[in-house]
């Protein structure tokens, strides 16, 4: 059965805080119209545990006579369970085998590009050093048109409209709904905070070493991956509808050095300067952290376990999803979280899955590019429907633009 927080409307005064805690996720989201933060509550009566649907059926039965007969449709569903238990197992089951399946096989491809043998860097050094290489000279000579046709282009839109963003708690991943794991962060959502991600010296200060990353509110953002070979394309029905925006442009890596790259994570550093690269590539190579066909719903967690430890601060590990042959969206699971993780290795698969939406969701890991081009910022002229390029770092307009249909001008 479909949760509704109007049951709330329902129960009696002094039951509904206990019906409402019961039946939310413990995450947030963002709510489109205001921007504001809101709760996010579990979709369905499935996702309630036996403990926590006899809560809520008792809470219910207490209320007015349309919360006794939700009451009464949710005690048939409790009985039915046990019988229906089972093929809930295999199910899942079957999708964490496939779900490991894909990550040994993707873990697989990226060792056997990379070249070298072994689980350290021992055996693959030199052609990691190689790999490195090949990237930034491959990222000078990146062009608007390659980087469209292949599928790679993000889009994230930056406005100054919203209240998100500055200094916020956010909850641990682990402990959602006590407000005491609650942590303070800094989140710099603006088009300069774009900028310094691309300093790899934020990240690796190079006095003392340190990561200023949580300093400075460096953490991942969300954004959209294109469909560059779309026919007809449209970039801008590609966008999330947001007014008065800049919008960021700036390539993924391909499939195979994001691959390379998971791989070269795999594997065991040996040497200080092992390390040392191991960092640097870290900080100075953009990609994609999590991808999802459809909007994801979702916003910053803690993910660290420790109540006092510095905030681990992740986008993505929540929300909402339309699983392949659903036509409802579902609460995400562990599975669902670590399959976004795969989709951003092998980023086709979210551009061929059918989600109902246009839009899909990314999460980017904005870091330096060799391209002087690199990241593009561009704003859409309504008028004459192409987005006009601006200078990167004035934000004035330039002669060049880009046309609805992926084609650059001037």
């Amino acid at each position: 059965m479909k949760i509704q927080t109007g049951w709330s409307l329902y129960a009696q005064d002094q039951d509904r805080p206990e019906l409402l805690s019961l039946i939310t996720t413990g995450h947030q989201e963002v709510e489109k119209d205001t921007g504001r933060m809101i709760e996010q509550y579990k979709m369905w009566s499935s996702d309630l545990t036996d403990e926590e649907l006899g809560k809520v059926i008792t809470l219910l039965a207490r209320g007015n006579v349309f919360a006794q007969n939700i009451a009464k449709d949710l005690r048939l569903e409790l009985a039915e369970r046990p019988a229906r238990a089972e093929q809930r197992r295999l199910n899942l089951q079957l999708r964490r085998d496939e779900l490991a399946r894909t990550e040994e096989r993707l873990l697989r491809q990226g060792l056997d590009q990379l070249g070298g043998a072994g689980d350290t860097w021992d055996g693959r050094r030199d052609r990691i050093t190689a790999w490195w290489r090949e990237v930034k000279v491959a990222e000078l000579a990146e062009t608007w048109a390659a980087a469209l046709a292949g599928d790679r282009m993000t889009a994230r839109q930056v406005n100054n409209e919203s209240v998100l963003g500055g200094d916020f708690d956010i909850r641990n991943n682990h402990h959602r709904l006590d407000r005491a794991w609650d942590r303070k962060i800094t989140l710099d959502r603006t088009l300069n905070g774009v900028r310094k991600r691309l300093d790899p010296r934020h990240f690796d200060d190079p006095g003392t070493g340190r990561n200023r990353k949580g300093e400075l509110g460096l953490h991942d953002l969300s954004g959209s991956l294109l469909h560059g070979t779309r026919v007809p394309l449209s970039i801008y029905a590609q966008l999330k509808p947001y007014a008065n925006a800049t919008v960021v442009f700036m390539p993924a890596p391909t499939e195979r050095d994001a691959q390379i790259f998971n791989a070269i994570q795999s594997l065991k550093t040996v040497t200080e300067g092992d390390v040392k690269l191991m960092r640097e590539m870290r900080n100075r190579f953009t990609r994609l952290r999590l991808a999802q066909a459809t909007d994801m719903h979702t916003y910053l967690l803690n993910l660290n376990e420790v109540r006092d430890g510095e905030p681990v601060v992740r986008y993505g590990h929540s929300g909402l999803i339309r699983r392949a042959g659903q036509k409802t969206e579902v609460n995400v699971d562990d599975i669902d979280i670590a399959t976004r993780r795969t989709n951003a290795l092998e980023h086709h698969v979210v551009l061929a899955q059918d989600g109902g939406q246009v839009v899909n969701e990314v999460v980017i890991v904005y870091r330096e590019h060799a391209s002087a081009l690199f990241p593009v910022f561009a704003e859409w002229n309504k008028a004459k429907s192409h987005f006009t390029v601006l200078n990167r770092d004035t934000g004035a307009p330039t002669k060049a633009h880009i046309t609805d249909d992926g084609k650059w001008v001037g």
